[in-house]
């Protein structure tokens, strides 16, 4: 099993990588949110109320993704 420390610096070199290859950029941030959405779940779960860093960076990949998505034309 791969440690969430390793999924999270995957996905911030993927999204480095995304400026010479926009598609893995692309799927960088997709894996992102999809991976603060998994963390926010888990705060939720075990009812923890300090979830305002999860959020912000939730926040933060997904103005990132639709930037991405918009500046590229794929809406």
């Amino acid at each position: 099993m791969i440690p969430p420390g390793g999924v999270l610096a995957s996905g911030t070199v993927g999204l480095l990588l995304g400026f010479a290859l926009p598609a893995l950029g692309t799927a960088a941030a997709a894996g992102l949110v999809l991976y603060f959405v998994c963390a926010l779940g888990a705060h939720a779960r075990v009812h923890d109320r300090q979830i305002a860093g999860t959020v912000m960076f939730l926040a933060l990949i997904v103005v990132a993704l639709a930037a991405d998505l918009a500046y590229r034309n794929h809406w």
